[in-house]
């Protein structure tokens, strides 16, 4: 499995930050090799994130998505989806009943998706999840650059659509540490994080 490489660095006023610098190779356990009391559940589900996001974050990611050209709404009900990006009507969807932190992430992983899954650039429905474990990859980075812990998350989320495939999860790594570097540069440049 792959896990992320994280490191920490201190800016000049002593302040600690955290990031991702990219991914290496975990070893894990299959349930046969366990002992213990218990069922292991069949399939581990994301987490939703819970609490605020942090300030300014929505509004800069939601102003990256729309230098794109497509707009940014929250929405009551996306058919059990958290988000939805629409190439044919140039629309990002985002759940309007989840907690910020959640939505943030989602916005990060719906921007990840205008940025790399274009349909003249991927048949999404033949690649379908390589991309969902590109673009949640993407996201988890973007998040931890922001301080949003999504692990509980995105992990299963990508282990679910690469179904387990370490060739699918290596593929999108690549991909999603050079996706997330574009939308973290963009959003140093960011005013509305700065001013927030």
């Amino acid at each position: 499995m792959l896990a992320p490489i994280r490191f920490k660095s201190t800016d000049e006023d002593g302040n600690d930050h955290f990031g991702v610098r990219g991914f290496t190779v975990e070893s894990v356990f299959a349930a046969r090799q366990t002992e213990g009391e218990g069922e292991v559940p069949e399939r581990i589900r994301p987490q939703l994130l819970t609490g605020e996001g942090p300030a300014g974050a929505w509004l800069a990611l939601s102003a990256l998505v729309v230098a794109e050209g497509f707009t940014v709404t929250l929405a009551d009900d996306l058919g059990g989806a958290n988000g939805i990006t629409q190439f044919e009507t140039h629309q990002v969807k985002v759940l309007s009943t989840l907690d910020e932190a959640q939505q943030v992430k989602t916005l990060a992983h719906e921007l990840a998706h205008v940025l790399l899954h274009a349909p003249e650039a991927i048949d999404y429905g033949a690649n379908r999840g390589r991309c969902e474990a590109e673009a949640e990859s993407t996201a988890f980075l973007v998040c931890s650059e922001l301080g949003i812990v999504s692990d509980a998350y995105s992990f299963a989320y990508v282990a679910s659509w690469s179904k387990g495939d370490s060739k699918i999860v290596t593929a999108a790594a690549d991909k999603a540490v050079k996706c997330a570097n574009k939308i973290v540069e963009a959003l140093e440049v960011a005013p509305t994080l700065v001013d927030a």
